[in-house]
């Protein structure tokens, strides 16, 4: 890639940065307080209009792919509810009015290639059918992002997780060999526990800061209520997204927060796990609560895929089960079956 190409990104934020500095500086300045209608009209014109098209013209000029201007324009659109008093935002909700039609077109558009994407890799027997695993494939192809899709990705999971797929069992393909691994954890316990604490904490603050800073009342309710979803979408998926072994990989998968797949051929061994871990280096703790059960020796680095993008290397894996003993079997055929019951 060369060096006008690398630099043509950066250059759009920084004029992104410049209108938002500048419109700020508007409606914070005492002429905007003397005409606000005519003020907020341009405000709302270079945030949310110019800003976006600025971008279709750079996308369409370097071949950027064109629908990675939705991004740019759901942010422009919130930079300018932000900025624009509540009192004068006429033209910013005629705005928004005019794309509603496109924004439900888009959530339609993207709905409809998740499910058939995930409809032709069941026909193919591939078995990767996982529906955030597919929007991530769809979101990156849609926006030619790889940070930013998975970012959106671990969002829309989370709506879809938190709010679909209650009665839904995990999908049985065959060749798979599935663990299960929130049963013998009380894990849906534990996000019982935590789901009535934070309502509990959240009604008791909101009452109490709501007369006195009520900004702060409304934010830590919004946070409130944002982590009771996660805690949801969190325990609907690690029932839904069990960890499996299929054509001699190990998917790993542990609710919203963890997945990584490893060659059957790069586990060295597999141990039960009674102590503490004490050597940190090289180990991902992947599990719901509690101790690890199982402690996965590996050849080489892998990579893991956690929330928002986020990735970790690491040649030691750290998971708990339900069925400890069928797994580490699974995993690791030499072990000793007394070895496996002294431990377990």
């Amino acid at each position: 890639m060369t060096f006008a190409r690398r630099i043509q990104l950066p250059l759009f934020l920084l004029f992104w940065l410049m209108v938002l500095s500048a419109a700020y500086v508007i409606v914070a300045s005492s002429p905007y307080a003397l005409n606000p209608d005519l003020l907020s009209f341009a405000v709302t014109i270079d945030v949310a209009v110019l800003v976006p098209l600025v971008y279709l013209g750079l996308a369409r000029r370097f071949g950027w792919r064109l629908l990675s201007v939705v991004p740019v324009l759901v942010i422009s659109l919130i930079a300018a509810n932000t900025l624009i008093p509540t009192d004068h935002q006429r033209w910013l909700h005629g705005i928004e009015l005019l794309l509603a039609p496109l924004e439900l077109f888009l959530i339609g558009l993207l709905i409809f290639k998740v499910r058939a994407v995930r409809r032709g890799l069941r026909e193919q027997g591939a078995g990767t059918d996982d529906f955030l695993e597919v929007l991530e494939r769809v979101l990156m192809k849609v926006t030619d992002t790889d940070r930013p899709a998975r970012i959106m990705a671990t969002e829309v999971a989370m709506i879809h997780y938190g709010l679909t797929g209650w009665r839904k069992k995990p999908s049985d393909i065959s060749g798979r060999k599935t663990f299960s691994y929130h049963r013998s954890n009380g894990h849906g316990t534990i996000i019982g526990v935590f789901l009535f604490l934070i309502l509990v904490e959240t009604a008791v603050l909101h009452w109490f800061l709501l007369p006195r800073v009520p900004w702060l009342a409304w934010l830590v309710f919004a946070l409130s209520i944002y982590s009771c979803f996660f805690l949801l979408a969190d325990l609907n998926a690690a029932r839904l997204r069990p960890i499996f072994l299929e054509h001699g990989d190990l998917h790993v998968r542990v609710a919203l927060r963890w997945r990584a797949t490893i060659p059957r051929a790069a586990i060295v061994r597999a141990e039960l796990n009674t102590l503490d871990i004490e050597d940190r280096d090289g180990l991902l703790a992947a599990q719901l609560a509690g101790n690890q059960d199982v402690i996965l020796h590996l050849e080489g680095d892998h990579t893991a895929d956690g929330l928002y993008g986020f990735r970790k290397s690491f040649n030691r894996l750290a998971i708990s089960v339900d069925e400890v003993g069928a797994f580490v079997e699974a995993v690791n055929p030499e072990i000793e079956a007394d070895t496996m019951q002294d431990g377990s």
